[in-house]
């Protein structure tokens, strides 16, 4: 009954069906307010100032409406990446004991365990 059982394979929580459909629509959101923004953007440049200012040439509201979508996006792909890369980052292992890795800094430049540190007075003459 429980030859068929791997108890040296381990599960993880990326390996399921629920967690990979959660990362597609956190995907597909993101994708969507891009969209849904760089659009807005355009509208803006292209009706919005013309609601504001009165009637200007069509080619003027064009050029208005690519330069604000264009700023709208540069924005959006800024913080996508950013968001990307925090999701990507793979935090450091902690370490259980011993003594300090390699390369972490203390107070001084060269560590000293407390217990051996000489008693520091003041020199009187």
């Amino acid at each position: 009954m429980t030859k068929s059982v791997d108890n040296v394979r381990m599960n993880f929580p990326e390996d399921s069906i629920s967690y990979q459909l959660k990362q597609m629509n956190r995907q597909l959101i993101a994708i969507g307010q891009f969209i849904i923004s760089i659009f807005a953007g355009f509208l803006f440049g292209f009706r919005g100032v013309e609601w504001l200012v009165g009637n200007l040439d069509f080619g003027f509201r064009l050029l208005l409406g690519v330069i604000c979508a264009l700023v709208i996006a540069l924005a959006e792909i800024y913080f996508l990446a950013k968001k990307l890369n925090e999701e990507l980052n793979v935090p450091e292992t902690v370490q259980l004991g011993g003594p300090p890795k390699f390369g972490e800094s203390t107070n001084s430049q060269y560590y000293v365990p407390r217990s051996t540190r000489a008693i520091e007075k003041e020199h009187q003459d």
